[in-house]
């Protein structure tokens, strides 16, 4: 049973974190997890194989238990609210239909103040994946990511993780039908931030 508590920092945003600087077989500076079972782990681990980019990226390891709970938890936050933020991070898994639970917690040593706020759902192959946190209402300041433990001895892979805060003024067409002009004509487009 092995149950670590990070330490309260002061980070600013953007937080980014890609491993590469990491010891292996060591949760990253100031990450912690909670931990329920003796088989299981999460640490920075060495392998171009199962990183996005370079050679290492965060594992979570649930090995032979799927009632356990496997949590690995960001640094605190300590600025200001998340409801703002979005958080970016590449993932895969070792089997497809593995999932991820998104959250924000507001003791690490305590899995019940853990707040879920989306579950991905991973496949074998990375992706990347966005988290809006602006449903979040609560007032923790961790955020974590949840081993979904579908299965017994079940990998995730993260990588590149990124907390920020979104472009005001980001734009994108989802779906566009072209029109005929004849003449000067004047185009008039809103556009929303969804």
């Amino acid at each position: 049973n092995d149950t670590a508590y990070n330490q309260v920092i002061t980070w600013g945003i953007p937080y980014n974190i890609g491993f590469e600087s990491e010891t292996s077989t060591e949760m990253p500076n100031s990450w912690s997890q909670f931990n329920t079972s003796s088989s299981a782990y999460a640490y920075a681990y060495e392998s171009s194989s199962y990183a996005f980019e370079g050679t290492k990226s965060l594992k979570m390891y649930n090995g032979y238990s799927t009632s356990d709970s496997l949590i690995a938890i960001l640094p605190s936050y300590e600025w200001a609210s998340l409801s703002d933020k979005w958080l970016s991070f590449q993932a895969k898994a070792s089997s497809s239909g593995t999932t991820v639970i998104i959250g924000v917690m507001t003791d690490p040593a305590d899995a019940t103040t853990f707040e879920a706020v989306e579950t991905k759902t991973l496949t074998t192959a990375y992706a990347e994946y966005i988290v809006k946190l602006d449903t979040y209402t609560g007032s923790g300041k961790q955020l974590a990511f949840w081993h979904g433990n579908e299965s017994t001895y079940s990998s995730i892979y993260l990588d590149n993780i990124s907390l920020f805060i979104p472009p005001h003024n980001d734009a994108a067409i989802t779906a566009f039908n072209p029109i005929t002009l004849s003449g000067s004509q004047d185009i008039i487009v809103d556009l929303k931030n969804a």
